[in-house]
C-alpha cells in the first residue's frame, strides 16, 4: 500500500502538480474533514437550538480553515534575503567584483518532513506491538492508553518530536559553515558581521 502511494505521489509530482506526497496527504485530511462537513450540514437543516448550533459551529469551522491556509500560505512564502557584498578586485587592468547579492533563506524550509517524521516515530511502536502482541496485552493496552491519539502525553510527545526534527532537520538542509566558507572563498562578506 505504502510503495503504491508514494508512486503515484512521485507521478503526481512528475506532472508538476505540486509536492505529490503532500497532495496526498491534504487529499486524506479533505475526506476526514468532509464527512465532519456534511454532519454540520445535516444538523442546520434539523432547524431549533440544534440548527443554529450546527450553523455557528459549521461557521467557524470554515474561517478557521480559511485562517489556517492563509497562516500557511504566509510562511510557506516568508524568507529573508541576506546581503552578500563581494569585495573589489583588480586583476590586470580591469576591476572585478564589488557586486552584492542575497541568500534568501526561507523561515520554513523544512516543509513538512519534521511532521513525517515524528508521526512515523509515535506510530512505529503500536505497530509493532499490534502485530506481535495478542490485544489483551498489558504493554499494548498501556501504549495504547497513554500514547493513543486523544492522550496528553502522546501530545506532548509529539509536539517535543516535531520541536526535535525542525531544528535536527533544518541543520541538514541549511549548513551555515558550508555557507560561510562559500562567500569567504569567493571573497565576500555579509555586512555588519564580522568574515
Amino acid at each position: 500500500g505504502a510503495l503504491v502511494t508514494v508512486w503515484i505521489g512521485e507521478r503526481i509530482t512528475d506532472y508538476g502538480v505540486s509536492n505529490g506526497i503532500s497532495m496526498l496527504i491534504f487529499a486524506g485530511i479533505l475526506a476526514t474533514a468532509g464527512i465532519y462537513f456534511i454532519d454540520m450540514i445535516r444538523g442546520i437543516g434539523a432547524g431549533g437550538d440544534e440548527g443554529m448550533k450546527s450553523f455557528w459551529r459549521l461557521f467557524a469551522y470554515i474561517v478557521a480553515i480559511i485562517v489556517i491556509f492563509a497562516l500557511i500560505v504566509c510562511v510557506e512564502n516568508a524568507e529573508r534575503k541576506v546581503k552578500v557584498q563581494y569585495a573589489k578586485q583588480v586583476k590586470g587592468r580591469k576591476m572585478m567584483g564589488g557586486q552584492s547579492t542575497e541568500i534568501p533563506m526561507k523561515v520554513n524550509a523544512n516543509g513538512v518532513m519534521p511532521l513525517i517524521f515524528a508521526f512515523s516515530i509515535v506510530s512505529f511502536p503500536e505497530l509493532i506491538f499490534t502485530m506481535l502482541m495478542s490485544e489483551n496485552n498489558k504493554v499494548l493496552r498501556w501504549w495504547q492508553k497513554w500514547m493513543g491519539t486523544q492522550s496528553w502525553v502522546y501530545m506532548i510527545v509529539l509536539c517535543l518530536l516535531i520541536f526535535f526534527f525542525a531544528f535536527f532537520y533544518s541543520q541538514i538542509q541549511f549548513n551555515p559553515e558550508d555557507v560561510s566558507k562559500s562567500i569567504q572563498q569567493n571573497g565576500g562578506f555579509i555586512q555588519g558581521i564580522r568574515p
